[in-house]
């Protein structure tokens, strides 16, 4: 098949359209150059309330294809039963609701409903049908398909170390009796195998889980161990909490879920999932929906960030050359991805056009021979959402090429693609959070490798923000690669989330009223600020930390707190560990402007940075022991009269400022000398006075003035 000269259209004639599909399934094509014609999308008989992949799975079963069926069901994750029915999603007009008497004139089945959205099963052929008699549907689609967030996992099934409760600080609260008792965690996840041995082995022990239930019809125990391992480290993170396992596998079921996990007054819902193609990163949209109704009912939403930093591509695309493919920012018409293994190839685009388009693109997929493999060709003619996914299968090692097509005239368009299984070539890590962690709503948090947990990097996969309509994600960075009794080594974002779910029950045990956004604060209220100062889409507002008490600190002017211009003074710092708490101590001390830092006193070991910054670190303080420090500042000669504030925190909480006056020159209430020190006072009667009294005399350096105070042998004041 030489594609310099061949033109793909979407035919009239829905044999035609079938037989192309089934060459490009099985890369029948030869090697051709790199294709560069234009591919004219010619109108089909295409319903706009049916998405394009439906029609054709409705065709290849009416000419008795079932191959290319079962081929374009998977890729569009839709289920074929019986070879005859698929498993849809109808979308309801706002404010109107499809009958169940007219799904079953169609044909249709009714499994699951929600708000907006009913799950049926229905005759392929008779689609159509339903779509123009029931004026209430709106649009007719495959389900969408979670993603989890694991970079690793083996089977275990033997010891295993719960780094994450020595790490982030918990057994502090478990030693102090705070285990998450009276709370309650909902894990949704995609599956529970395993979830059998690890009851067995006493992980997840039966007086803790309140509930498993399927949500997908296929059982509870099927798939993959995924929502086991979740379950482990909440159980690990607060052991007396209530765990409420929910096996989920559409959005229809992610709902309900929700809906049921609400009824129950689950305090917590731990997501370590994702879902493409349902919004633009601005956190709208089904998916996003859901999590935000949770979150206004009083639950905390905890969500992983993804995977995908290293899997990701956004940015503006053109047509400036009015050919059949767009240009990439570089001026590529081509994104090239690298396969190591044979992970299937599983890509989606979207643009930012929601929720429904008339910008009509699609997605190819090429070897590294510019043969065609696979594509997505959905229509968008108005009411069709902003998306395309294609799925191939077994691929050899290599090197492939993603092309996106689309209308002459397309001028700049964002849009973004996700490569699940596979690096892309030239990535880009901004803004690769999914749905529904890129809901403000939602607490995302990303993910810090326990052999790296000291230093605090970033893992090079754990997804960044911002979101596309600007604000910081992730919330916070949890710990993963702990190892479970199901996984060895479980690595991602998938793992790092019920650590964080599971400090969050910590907290609530301890402080049961918290509201979510005041739960949410007392997650990152301890949290150590990594990379930029301050939240970053990186860490967010740092590594997690839970502190059972909080280190203190206190500064003392010693000279008094009025000075002149010209005229140094000491400030003395002392910062205390609490009894309940190891670990390190850092102090940054903020000087006001004009003020300069002249000598560090002790300790020798500190850091100054510009903007009158002083920090001291002391990496290892014992429980209840105290650290010291002592500088000394100037006061420049023009320093404006007035009142200053020396300002300063420690591991992160805010120090009670200190006020210092500076007056006009010769007003201070100090001396400017530096250090006083009274070695010696020596008493002599004075017998040749005529008062005839005793003389005091004082031995030491920078002494200006002395009080004496003289008591009888009664003990009263003279």
């Amino acid at each position: 098949m030489n594609f310099k000269r061949l033109k793909v259209h979407k035919k009239l004639v829905w044999g035609l359209v079938l037989i192309l599909s089934l060459s490009v399934v099985c890369s029948m094509g030869q090697a051709s150059k790199h294709p560069s014609q234009k591919f004219k999308k010619e109108k089909i008989k295409h319903n706009p309330k049916i998405e394009t992949k439906l029609k054709l799975i409705a065709s290849s079963l009416e000419s008795e294809d079932f191959p290319l069926a079962k081929f374009i069901a998977r890729s569009a994750g839709t289920k074929l039963i019986n070879w005859e029915s698929i498993e849809v999603i109808l979308e309801e007009k706002k404010g109107a609701s499809v009958s169940p008497s007219s799904i079953r004139k169609a044909g249709g089945e009714i499994f699951d409903r929600t708000e907006e959205l009913v799950k049926v099963k229905i005759p392929a052929n008779r689609m159509e049908e339903l779509a123009e008699s029931t004026p209430a549907v709106r649009y007719i689609r495959s389900p969408h398909s979670p993603v989890t967030f694991e970079e690793g996992g083996n089977n275990a099934q033997g010891p295993y170390n719960s780094a994450g409760v020595n790490l982030t600080g918990a057994s502090l609260y478990h030693v102090n009796n705070y285990l998450g008792q009276g709370v309650k965690v909902a894990v949704i996840d995609v599956g529970f195998a395993s979830y059998n041995l690890a009851k067995e082995a006493g992980q997840l022990p039966p007086d803790v889980v309140a509930e498993t239930r399927d949500y997908t019809g296929t059982g509870f125990l099927s798939g993959s161990a995924h929502g086991t391992g979740v379950a482990e480290i909440v159980h690990d993170m607060a052991p007396s909490a209530k765990l409420y396992l929910k096996k989920i596998g559409d959005e229809v079921g992610l709902a309900t879920a929700v809906d049921q996990a609400i009824s129950q007054d689950v305090d917590i819902i731990v997501h370590s999932v994702g879902w493409l193609n349902t919004n633009f990163g601005d956190g709208t949209g089904v998916i996003a929906n859901i999590a935000k109704e949770a979150t206004r009912r009083g639950v905390l939403w905890v969500n992983a960030a993804g995977n995908f930093a290293r899997r990701h591509w956004e940015g503006t695309i053109s047509n400036e050359d009015e050919n059949a493919w767009v240009e990439f920012e570089n001026g590529k018409e081509f994104i090239s991805l690298e396969v190591d293994a044979g992970y299937e190839i599983y890509s989606t685009l979207t643009w930012n056009d929601w929720p429904k388009t008339d910008i009509d693109l699609d997605l190819y997929l090429y070897d590294s021979s510019w043969n065609l493999l696979a594509s997505s060709q959905n229509y968008q003619t108005g009411n069709e959402p902003p998306s395309e996914l294609l799925r191939y299968s077994y691929p050899d090692p290599g090197k492939y090429h993603l092309k996106i097509s689309g209308p002459e005239d397309l001028n700049r368009l964002e849009v973004e693609i996700f490569s699940l299984n596979h690096q892309l070539e030239n990535p880009v890590k901004r803004s690769s959070i999914m749905a529904p962690a890129n809901a403000e709503e939602v607490f995302t948090v990303g993910a810090i490798a326990e052999s790296h947990w000291k230093e605090g990097q970033i893992e090079p996969f754990s997804s960044r923000g911002p979101t596309w309509d600007g604000r910081v994600k992730p919330d916070i960075a949890g710990i993963d690669g702990v190892t479970t009794y199901i996984y060895r080594k479980f690595l991602g974002t998938s793992a790092s989330t019920p650590n964080m779910a599971g400090a969050a029950a910590l907290l609530l045990s301890r402080e049961p009223n918290l509201a979510v956004d005041q739960l949410k604060a007392a997650l990152g209220q301890h949290a150590e600020d990594l990379g930029k100062r301050g939240e970053d889409n990186t860490y967010g507002k740092g590594k997690i930390r839970l502190l059972f008490d909080s280190p203190t600190a206190t500064r003392k002017i010693n000279e008094g707190s009025n000075v002149s211009p010209g005229e140094d003074f000491i400030v003395d710092l002392v910062a205390n560990m609490p009894l309940t708490l190891q670990g390190g101590i850092k102090i940054e001390e903020r000087l006001p402007e004009p003020f300069e830092l002249s000598e560090v006193i002790k300790p020798d070991s500190y850091s100054e940075t510009d903007g009158g910054r002083i920090k001291f670190d002391w990496p290892v303080v014992s429980p209840g022991s105290s650290r010291k420090a002592t500088y000394k500042i100037h006061v420049p000669e023009d320093a404006e009269p007035g009142n200053y504030e020396i300002e300063g925190e420690i591991n992160g909480e805010e120090v009670d400022s200190t006020e210092i006056t500076v007056g006009p020159t010769g007003t201070s209430s100090k001396k400017n000398y530096s250090v006083v020190e009274l070695e010696k006072v020596i008493t002599r009667t004075d017998s040749t006075s005529i008062f005839n009294g005793v003389k005091f005399e004082t031995l030491g350096s920078n002494i200006s003035q002395v009080r004496v105070t003289v008591y009888n042998f009664n003990g009263q004041q003279v």
